[in-house]
């Protein structure tokens, strides 16, 4: 949902979106600077599937606090909040191979020869 007042509170969206159906959560993302203001934005979870487009079908269009408000699904490239590990594949893959270069890199620069690893099970602490 998009286009929110600043007065908007989660209170407000769970008065506003209760009568649709069971609420699991609402996020309202604030801001990173320190104000605590939202960010004009909010995700709201229901239980059931039909009743948040229930919700979607009586909000979107409809006014709150002077705003005509957006609402529609999210999906996870405009929700923005994936699971940590989401990506944990791409992301593992990425640090083992900067990891891998970066010992290689310093390992020459002392001096030593460096057989970094290039795939497989990653090492840990204990391993020998």
């Amino acid at each position: 949902m998009g286009s929110l007042d600043d007065r908007v509170t989660e209170e407000v969206l769970q008065n506003v979106f209760i009568p649709f159906g069971e609420i699991i959560s609402i996020l309202l993302p604030r801001h990173e600077n320190g104000s605590g203001a939202h960010r004009g934005f909010a995700f709201v979870e229901f239980e059931d599937a039909a009743d948040a487009q229930a919700a979607i079908d009586n909000v979107h269009d409809s006014e709150l606090f002077g705003r005509v408000l957006t609402c529609n699904l999210a999906n996870a490239r405009s929700a923005k909040h994936q699971s940590v590990w989401a990506d944990a594949d791409a992301w593992m893959g990425k640090t083992l191979a900067h990891s891998a270069a970066d010992v290689d890199v310093e390992m020459r620069h002392a001096g030593h020869a460096a057989a970094a690893p290039t795939g497989g099970e990653p090492m840990t602490a204990g391993d020998d």
